[in-house]
């Protein structure tokens, strides 16, 4: 296959889907039922859910503790939408700053912007890890979320989605899929959970 790589953010990735510039994404991109009717997702491919990342020295533990503190997070996401839903319901008066990526959100929390960085956990482990100095930060607090990642595929495309909903399936089956979590989530210290073996358990379609 000749593969080209286009380098897309939230904002971008369904608009391109849409008009036919790229055929797929391979990201983070949490599957929603609001997204689902705008494009097609493969079976589940990995979860994660949402946490916080703070300085080691930060007081804060749980989402509660941002009361009147500053908070990043990334602009057209869910982890915005659910942090704006718990600053109402709880009445926490966090300023909320939107970033445009993960990095812009790792670098406030660095340069003191902000207290806080709400996104998947996954990549906030990933954001420690390739830190100049990593126990400089932590990741805190009770997970808030589930978030199901899938391979994402542009509207109208069954045999594509067909052929890599199979190679998925086939993966879970082999228990390659598990080796590649264990290889490259493990590697950032997420373990293989009883969500993550449900995963592919359910979506060890046979042939």
């Amino acid at each position: 296959m000749n593969i080209k790589m286009v380098a897309v953010d939230l904002s971008t990735a369904i608009p391109l889907l849409q008009n036919g510039s790229i055929d797929m994404e391979c990201g983070s991109m949490v599957h929603t039922l609001r997204r689902a009717a705008q494009v097609d997702f493969s079976f589940a491919t990995a979860a994660s859910s949402d946490q916080l990342l703070v300085k080691s020295e930060s007081p804060i533990h749980e989402i509660e503790d941002l009361a009147n503190r500053a908070v990043a997070v990334p602009a057209g996401s869910t982890n915005a939408a659910l942090v704006q839903s718990i600053n109402a319901s709880k009445k926490l008066n966090m300023r909320i700053v939107m970033v445009k990526d993960q990095a812009e959100g790792f670098l406030a929390v660095s340069t003191g912007r902000v207290d806080d960085y709400v996104t998947d956990n996954v990549i906030l482990y990933g954001l420690k890890q390739r830190a100049t100095t990593p126990d400089a930060y932590r990741v805190t607090g009770r997970q808030l979320s589930y978030l199901p990642y899938g391979i994402v595929v542009a509207p109208n495309n069954s045999g594509l989605l067909s052929a890599i909903n199979e190679t998925l399936a086939l993966s879970n089956q082999s228990g390659r899929s598990e080796a590649l979590y264990k290889q490259w989530f493990g590697g950032i210290g997420m373990s293989f959970d009883d969500q993550a073996k449900a995963i592919y358990t359910l979506n060890s379609i046979p042939h």
